[in-house]
């Protein structure tokens, strides 16, 4: 499994994904679908 930090103003958390079921794109789309601003670093 690949790991994303995904980082908040207070507090920071880990998502363990597998990234033949679902890209980085994927995951920042439905973070920012939920309300937040993400993006996916180094691209």
């Amino acid at each position: 499994m690949k790991k994303a930090v995904i980082s908040y103003k207070k507090q920071r958390g880990e998502v363990y994904f597998q990234p033949n079921r679902v890209t980085e794109s994927q995951i920042v789309a439905k973070i920012n679908e939920i309300g937040f601003k993400a993006s996916v670093l180094g691209q």
